[in-house]
């Protein structure tokens, strides 16, 4: 449960994304026969620049109804899927997630989550939480019309090729990173208006399968290559994706001054 943000069931993983408080989901009470071991395990991976002192996801287990102990953790982003897994022993067992993100453009995703013993236990199905309302935004210029994102296919561009219509870098796999870009306007960190404050850029990834969307915000990106060349000025704009599910993506683009 979650007063604010998003924590609910998506395409059987637990999601927790936008600004708010700590979520926490609890598993129903479960017991073990005659009291064996009991191995515990969760599968948590990170979409967006998650900080590493703020944003974070927790398993506990509760053996015999006691206190909350500590399995593992997750602090800020994950390159990789990390799998958090402990061993316990009690007549009784129940898990317990609690898990915090900061910003709108940040995801942690919980998967396989499971308590093995000498027979497998069943889980409850977390109860989905409703999605919130989207707040309106202003109504953008016409955008081109979609263009399809096949996954997983191989294949890794060395350069940005930038149109009017938007190009797309990087390997096209679950979980890797894949970057849309655009050219124009050319403007300069000092511009009036200012591409820091005075532009909003966004992407809408839709997955056709199960419809699911995902709004992620752009931003500028000077000539591209900034971080080696120091340019403080150009017509290059960035966004950066990682699809969570394989199959045929499309995206849509807002870019709004104001």
């Amino acid at each position: 449960m979650r007063s604010t943000g998003t924590f609910n069931v998506q395409n059987g993983a637990l999601v927790i994304n936008g600004v708010g408080d700590e979520g926490v989901f609890q598993t129903q009470l479960i017991t073990t026969t005659g009291g064996a071991g009991v191995t515990v395990s969760a599968q948590v991976q990170s979409v967006g620049k998650l900080e590493a002192n703020q944003d974070y996801v927790r398993l506990y287990v509760r053996v015999n109804n006691g206190p909350e102990q500590l399995v593992g953790q997750v602090q800020g982003g994950q390159v990789t899927v990390t799998t958090l897994t402990g061993m316990y022993t009690g007549t009784t067992i129940s898990l317990v997630i609690r898990a915090f993100v900061s910003f709108g453009d940040e995801f942690y995703f919980i998967d396989n989550v499971s308590m093995v013993s000498p027979a497998p236990v069943p889980l409850p199905v977390p109860v989905p939480v409703p999605v919130p309302v989207p707040v309106p935004v202003p109504v953008p210029a016409p955008v081109p019309a979609p263009v399809p994102i096949s996954v997983p296919v191989t294949r890794d561009v060395s350069a940005y090729l930038f149109g009017v219509n938007g190009s797309i870098t990087g390997e096209l796999r679950k979980w890797h990173k894949v970057t849309l870009g655009f050219s124009d306007p050319f403007v300069t960190e000092t511009s009036n208006p200012n591409p820091f404050s005075n532009y909003r850029f966004d992407v809408t990834f839709t997955h056709t399968t199960s419809g699911q969307t995902l709004s992620v915000p752009g931003h500028f990106a000077a000539d591209g290559n900034a971080a080696n060349t120091g340019a403080s000025s150009g017509n290059v704009w960035l966004v950066h994706f990682s699809p969570f599910l394989t199959g045929t993506w499309t995206w849509a683009c807002t870019f709004v001054e104001g």
